[in-house]
């Protein structure tokens, strides 16, 4: 068993031992959407908490985004807010992992970095919230569309650790472990890069398709501010178990009083004008039953699909 199965498996052990803690729903996770696989960018959701692998929040809140490419406000009335990119703008700031110029136009599939086929072999079923493959594939020139937010008590930022990447084919995230530092890129990840990697190593965490080991002399960085794709969502269609993954922009209302779930957190329906509301999963005092808000970015799942907020620049309060 690798240090990396070992550390996974401590934190399955951990979601299996306090499932009341942690996630969005009922302590039983009975799930309706359960077990199936919708396509796409999904694999199968056995239920367990998808953020139980990002158990500990190790940045203070930050509630209020200051970031470049903030809208204006738009005065308590919650219409389609276009013009936020979440972290997909120009960020001068040291060490941000913010970058990259936002398009609504979609990547075309002849636009193959191998993300489909990395998909692909991750399996399609977790066993207690995980399920690990072995494989060999190269992806080139891919292009990082979210990251998480940057920490300074980590031995590596969890942004160069923790990211999403994307292509015309399909999005997966990278999840590598903190103490395994041969094993990270050699560079610092931003949004709107073009990476290369060899991936080897392919885990289904709680119906997230995640690359959870690389050969450390696989990565390569291309070119930085590239276009990243983002789609529009406000009013529909609606999100489900096969935008897992996707990197998404909707505006809509906080529709009831939310509920703890896994302190500091508090799970919220948010209704977009979809068919359903979705869950938003957020540490944020400015939200509240009524907020307008602002998300751009990756969908994550706990018995349904999610919105989990990892890092405070996917959300806006209007």
């Amino acid at each position: 068993m690798t240090a990396r199965t070992f550390h996974r498996s401590l934190f399955v052990l951990f979601v299996l031992t306090s499932m009341a803690a942690w996630g969005c729903g009922d302590d039983g996770g009975s799930g309706g959407n359960n077990g199936a696989n919708n396509g796409g960018n999904n694999v199968t959701n056995n239920g367990a908490n998808n953020g139980a692998n990002n158990p500990t929040n190790n940045g203070a809140n930050n509630p209020t985004n200051n970031g470049a490419n903030n809208p204006t406000n738009n005065g308590g009335a919650c219409s389609a807010n276009t013009v936020y990119a979440g972290q997909v703008y120009a960020d001068m700031t040291e060490g941000s992992p913010n970058g990259g110029t936002p398009t609504t136009t979609a990547w075309p599939a002849t636009y193959d970095a191998g993300v489909g086929a990395a998909f692909a072999t991750v399996p399609t079923s977790s066993d207690d919230g995980m399920n690990i493959a072995t494989g060999d594939v190269t992806i080139t020139d891919a292009t990082v569309t979210s990251t998480y937010y940057v920490t300074a008590n980590q031995p590596v930022p969890r942004a160069n650790r923790e990211f999403w990447l994307a292509d015309g084919t399909g999005t997966i995230k990278v999840f590598l472990t903190a103490d395994e530092t041969d094993k990270h890129p050699p560079f610092n990840i931003k949004v709107g890069q073009k990476l290369s990697l060899h991936a080897t190593e392919f885990t289904n965490f709680n119906g997230v398709a995640e690359i959870t080991d690389v050969d450390p002399t696989g990565w390569a960085l291309g070119s930085e501010d590239q276009e990243v794709a983002i789609d529009d969502r406000t009013g529909g269609p609606e999100l489900t178990l096969a935008d897992v993954n996707a990197l998404v922009r909707l505006t809509g209302t906080i529709s009831d009083a939310g509920a703890a779930c896994g302190d500091p957190y508090i799970c919220y329906a948010l209704d977009y004008g979809a068919a359903n509301t979705i869950t938003l999963r957020v540490d944020n005092e400015q939200v509240v039953q009524g907020s307008c808000v602002t998300w751009v970015g990756p969908v994550s799942a706990f018995d349904t699909v999610q919105l989990n907020v990892l890092n405070f620049d996917w959300l806006w309060v209007n």
